[in-house]
């Protein structure tokens, strides 16, 4: 039953002082759940990632600045690479010691397969996360971030309204010389957004 301030009586007992501890403690326990969860998340997501990063433990967080990218104009080249972009922003950083970039790139969803995707066939390297992450020698110093603010799924002269599913991915070396991944996908749709 509701009141004329949209709150039923039995809604209202939560905000009895008895109430109060009982409604900490779950609050408290689902941020531990959804913090604490963080990595356990990524390492179950990891069995749907190509094979190549299967095999190797979670040591990078990858975000990007948005999960949809709608397409905008591009400006930065649009006579060499097309009108249109998937502009976004990526950010990397290390979990629990310093790394260095081994490579990292973009795989793209075709069907049931990931293909490796880059404007230049292969994997990037750590000369290019330096010119794009502002890092120097490929170094990725915990509890320092990273970013890509010109970061980009694709360009084109048309608004074909194609919708791409993709996954970036970065791989470290830790001081053991033992490989570590990070990854996040990203939608992109040739389209402007509405």
């Amino acid at each position: 039953m509701w009141t004329r301030k949209g709150l039923s009586w039995s809604r209202r007992r939560y905000l009895y002082p008895t109430e109060m501890v009982n409604w900490k403690h779950t609050l408290v326990g689902c941020l531990l759940v959804l913090t604490g969860c963080g990595i356990q998340q990524e390492k179950e997501v990891q069995k749907n990632w190509p094979e190549k990063l299967q095999s190797l433990e979670i040591g990078l967080n990858v975000s990007h600045s948005m999960d949809t990218v709608y397409a905008t104009l591009n400006t930065k080249d649009p006579e060499k690479r097309g009108k249109y972009q998937l502009k976004f922003a990526t950010t990397v950083e290390a979990l629990s010691e310093n790394l260095e970039l081994v490579e990292f790139g973009a795989y793209f969803r075709e069907g049931d397969t990931w293909v490796l995707r880059t404007i230049y066939g292969r994997p990037f390297n750590k000369e290019e996360f330096d010119k794009w992450y502002n890092a120097q020698n490929g170094k990725i110093i915990l509890g320092h971030t990273y970013t890509d603010n010109d970061n980009w799924l694709g360009k084109s002269d048309f608004l074909n309204g194609n919708t791409y599913n993709a996954l970036l991915y970065f791989i470290g070396k830790n001081a053991k010389g033992e490989h570590l991944v990070g990854a996040q996908q990203i939608v992109g749709v040739m389209k402007l957004k509405e």
